[in-house]
């Protein structure tokens, strides 16, 4: 295939490159400055004549695109605006104007990151940018013309930035050439709309645990009883504890709501006297230690 590779001099883009051409396919090499082949993504304009003297194409991958950094209170307009213009209305524009030049059952692969997801201190406005391009992408997925598919990839922080970037809170670093398989997929496999999570693993020194609670009706009362001892035990202030986190809600019919929350570590002793003073009576409980199996599954999939 013919793909496009904006960003090949980069460390992720370089980790791609080198996939693609042990894979075989035809790679036309983009950067910024560097190289030979030049393009500012900022500029609609420049996008518009890049594609037009690159000609048809089967692919196209985004690993370029830059944000600004800073404390909340030190950020202007303009460094949104600016933001806004390169990582997030670039790799939009690619898109727009790709799509009259890429052939039939093609795709675009953008990036994004997890600062959608998970927070850090000084980085609002690359948080800001990552959400909107995850929306774009899994919104766009719907009305991609000839069969064109769009997916985009969310790393963490790099092992090999962490020099410049620091440390991502709560993650392990993850190596770039790991990242540049989750890319290869949105090659390999017909996948639309999807964001793909790059993500380190989980450091272990936070101490975050995940509990599934089952709350069985007692069906020996009807909805408003239930509701009513609720209200008199103070469920809704007592659960969630604080500092927890509900990581799905769900009513399954026939049993009744299951939850899984993440907690402290330490805190499981006041999660279980949260769910025995305010759910017993109006439910039977059942706790389960869970865990989060999807990036066992990604890289199970990765490395098959």
């Amino acid at each position: 295939m013919k793909i496009i590779l904006i960003g090949s001099n980069g460390t992720i883009g370089s980790a791609i490159a080198q996939k693609l051409k042990k894979a075989g396919h035809s790679l036309l090499e983009v950067n910024l400055t560097s190289g030979n082949v030049h393009l500012d993504i900022s500029s609609e304009n420049a996008i518009q004549k890049f594609y037009e003297k690159a000609g048809p194409f089967d692919g196209l991958i985004c690993a370029a695109g830059s944000a600004c950094t800073g404390p909340l209170d030190s950020l202007e307009e303009k460094d949104f605006y600016n933001s806004i213009k390169s990582k997030l209305m670039g790799q939009v524009n690619l898109v727009i104007k790709g799509n009259h030049f890429i052939n039939p059952g093609g795709f675009f692969t953008l990036t994004s990151g997890i600062l959608a997801e998970e927070p850090n201190y000084n980085k609002s406005a690359l948080g800001l940018v990552n959400g909107a391009l995850n929306g774009f992408v899994i919104n766009a997925a719907l009305e991609m013309p000839n069969k064109v598919r769009i997916n985009i990839v969310s790393p963490s922080i790099l092992l090999e930035s962490i020099p410049e970037q620091g440390q991502c809170p709560g993650r392990s670093p993850i190596e770039a050439d790991h990242v540049a398989l989750h890319y290869l997929r949105t090659v390999n496999e017909k996948i639309n709309g999807e964001v793909l999570r790059a993500f380190g693993k989980p450091d272990v020194n936070t101490e975050k645990i995940m509990m599934t609670i089952f709350l069985k009706h007692q069906q020996d009362k009807n909805l408003k009883d239930i509701r009513d001892v609720l209200d008199g035990s103070s469920f809704k202030k007592l659960f969630p504890i604080a500092d927890s986190k509900i990581v799905s809600w769900y009513v399954m019919m026939g049993i009744g709501q299951v939850v899984t929350v993440q907690i402290p570590a330490h805190k499981l002793q006041e999660l279980n006297l949260a769910i025995e003073k305010g759910a017993w009576g109006a439910f039977n409980t059942e706790f389960y230690a869970t865990y989060d199996y999807m990036p066992v599954y990604e890289d199970g999939r990765l490395n098959k």
